[in-house]
């Protein structure tokens, strides 16, 4: 099971397309958590022995986390108990870097990993060595040098941001690189968006399908996704980033959800730390698009998206992923042929993929 835990609701960045911070003085929801860490562990617990699941990933999510440094040290000492337990800790810290670098020793040498979201609206396009990229930038070196821990960029892709500049600005930096396109309800300009997004995802395929030429495999997560999606037999009947199966995010008030893109209503509550929780059977084979021959590639990319969007505005997000499956199994051939001749291996087993949702 993953739990995403809000460690706090506030933040230090003003991202316009966020989905998850919530406005003050909007919601009755607390800054910070309001239940305590027993109850926390009481939860996972219950959860973990009911699902009879072997291991437990713990994401510090927020709202921005690193905001409450002192809270995520009693999470991971109160879970470091010599007591056995049927499963395994796994500490992941979603974060958007700016106090990256002064993570305390504690919680670092527990982490597995780390997702560091870019907010591509703060870069200037002029003078780098300036304010956010530098910061962010600094804080990943300064964390590398302390652990060799692996750190994910995840882009948020919208109608105003460029996927190929975004790529070509931070995969030096990263071990890996995931984007998702924003999820809203209508998009201002589709047909604009789709051609300027098929034109930059084929020239960041086409360096990525350059670099395996010659043997060498940039981690561009839904590339790989895709690649092993198409070369080995994926006939999952649940959504792949966990909705409604094995994805809990816990608001600081102790409530539930399955999904972190609304938490002013209940449409993805289901339940509460003090409680049990109860996911639905709303599923991939629920979907609009269940007729797709790529439905089993990307399992229907969002669940929530399926419940909320009309059936046209979801073909659109279908439509933009199409592009990506079409370029992938094109080259399927090629990308075949140089794994074998440089023994490339594409797994989906290393933890860092595992936070994402695969397909953007």
């Amino acid at each position: 099971m993953e739990y995403y835990i809000f460690i706090s609701n506030d933040c230090n960045l003003n991202c316009n397309y966020c989905s998850i911070l919530l406005k003050k003085g909007k919601c009755n929801i607390p800054q910070e958590p309001a239940f305590s860490v027993a109850e926390l562990n009481n939860f996972i617990d219950k959860t973990q022995r009911k699902y009879n699941d072997k291991s437990a990933d713990i994401v510090f999510f927020g709202g921005e986390p690193t905001l409450n440094y002192p809270f995520i040290e009693k999470i991971i000492s109160s879970q470091d108990s010599k007591f056995e337990k049927p499963y395994e800790y796994h500490y992941m810290l979603h974060t958007n870097g700016l106090l990256l670098g002064e993570i305390p020793d504690n919680i670092l040498k527990h982490l597995d990993s780390i997702m560091l979201s870019i907010n591509y609206d703060k870069i200037p396009r002029l003078k780098l060595n300036e304010g956010y990229f530098k910061t962010i930038i600094n804080s990943v070196r300064i964390v590398k040098q302390r652990k060799p821990i692996p750190i994910v960029a995840r882009l948020t892709i919208t109608e105003e941001t460029s996927l190929y500049s975004e790529i070509a600005l931070f995969n030096p930096f990263f071990d890996a690189v995931y984007w998702q396109i924003e999820n809203n309800y209508q998009f201002k300009d589709f047909k604009a968006f789709r051609d300027s997004y098929k034109y930059e995802l084929t020239l960041c395929f086409n360096i990525w399908l350059n670099y395996l030429k010659r043997g060498i495999m940039l981690r561009l997560i839904p590339f790989l996704a895709a690649t092993y999606f198409f070369v080995n037999e994926h006939n999952s009947d649940v959504f792949c980033c966990g909705y409604n199966n094995s994805m809990v995010y816990v608001q600081t008030n102790g409530s539930c959800y399955t999904c972190a893109e609304d938490m002013t209503t209940n449409k993805n509550l289901v339940g509460n730390i003090t409680d049990d929780i109860q996911f639905n059977a709303f599923g991939p084979k629920d979907v609009v698009c269940k007729d797709c021959s790529y439905l089993k590639i990307c399992m229907g990319r969002c669940g929530r998206m399926h419940k909320e969007f009309s059936s046209e505005h979801i073909r659109e997000y279908c439509e933009l992923n199409q592009i990506l499956f079409d370029l992938v199994e094109k080259n399927l051939k090629d990308i075949q042929e140089f794994r074998k001749k440089y023994n490339v291996v594409i797994s989906l087993d290393d933890p860092i993929y595992h936070f994402t949702e695969y397909t953007p």
